[in-house]
């Protein structure tokens, strides 16, 4: 089997460097020599590669035409088509999408995917009409996905254990948010949600740039920052609110999903895609009005027909490589 490189700009958390995280482990899985390349950053992500036995390297070498190359940014992008521009024999390449463009830098960049790649990965359907549009070349629909710590017959152990780390009953209702604090995710709804909800509990965990807002938080708030472990807290949860008003792909919601909680969102494309009906809000008024129907009848699971996890990753690998 030809060997899979993966290009990044730095080794470093992110929402692109986790997708590629997760695809490596797809790849170690299916027994499948892979890489992935960028620049050192974060020691901390360098000792996350180690600890799951992922290969890495700070430089791409000698590529065969039978290898395969992933490409997650748009500096990689410009780097291999000078490299293959005047070549007949280069490797498969693919590029997948990680931002929302406009169509005008959409366009830009299609001209180069359609002359230099064999496939174009698409991880959202808010991306399908400019894809439509300007790529040429093949698509493959592999949205993002995550890959569970935990196995079932571990939940009631790992919820019972937070709950007593953060000194909450039993029959405590938890509302959890989770996410960098910036603008557009709406860290500000969550503290209104709390003052209109003094029963139950919101564990925030993150940080960032908004994180004065909590200076106004109401008692029955738990800020705990960032986390590196952010599923063992939505194991021990109730209700699980996504307050973003734009995303390509969340994977916090994914998470959510994934560990059958139940979620409120508002009624954004992506989050139609990935929910019910009755779970979208059109605002915080309705979405407060659902939070309130929810603890009353002290729900908190949901079924949903689609998990995106490990089963997820291994079908869609294998159909990108046609293995």
């Amino acid at each position: 089997m030809s060997k899979v490189y993966q290009l990044l700009d730095k080794f470093r958390f992110g929402g692109g460097e986790n997708v590629a995280f997760n695809y490596a482990r797809i790849l170690n899985k299916l027994n499948i020599e892979n890489y992935l390349i960028a620049k050192n950053q974060d020691n901390n992500f360098i000792n996350k590669l180690k600890n799951y036995k992922i290969n890495y390297k700070t430089k791409l070498n000698k590529i065969n035409k039978n290898d395969v190359l992933i490409i997650h940014t748009n500096r990689n992008l410009i780097k291999i088509f000078i490299k293959y521009f005047f070549k007949i024999n280069k490797p498969k390449i693919y590029y997948l999408q990680h931002l929302e463009y406009d169509e005008k830098k959409f366009k830009r960049l299609s001209k180069i995917i359609n002359y230099i790649c064999n496939g174009f990965i698409q991880i959202t359907p808010i991306t399908e009409n400019l894809i439509n549009k300007y790529i040429k070349i093949p698509v493959i629909f592999f949205q993002n996905f995550n890959i569970n710590r935990y196995k079932k017959e571990e939940y009631e152990k790992i919820k019972n254990k937070i709950r007593k780390e953060l000194n909450l009953k039993d029959d405590d209702y938890i509302a959890m948010f989770s996410g960098t604090f910036k603008k557009g995710k709406n860290l500000s709804h969550i503290l209104y949600f709390a003052e209109k909800n003094p029963k139950i509990k919101f564990l925030i965990l993150g940080d960032g740039e908004e994180r004065s807002i909590l200076k106004n938080k109401t008692n029955n708030i738990i800020w705990l920052g960032r986390v590196e472990d952010v599923e063992k807290y939505l194991i021990a949860s109730d209700l699980y609110l996504f307050t973003s008003g734009k995303e390509m792909m969340p994977m916090a919601l994914i998470e959510a999903i994934n560990y059958n909680k139940a979620c409120l969102a508002y009624n954004i494309e992506v989050n139609k895609y990935l929910l019910n009906k009755i779970q979208l809000c059109k605002n915080k008024e309705e979405m407060n009005q659902k939070i309130k129907e929810l603890y009353k009848n002290k729900i908190n699971y949901f079924e949903y027909k689609t998990k995106y996890n490990f089963d997820y990753g291994i079908r869609k690998m294998k159909e990108l490589l046609n293995i």
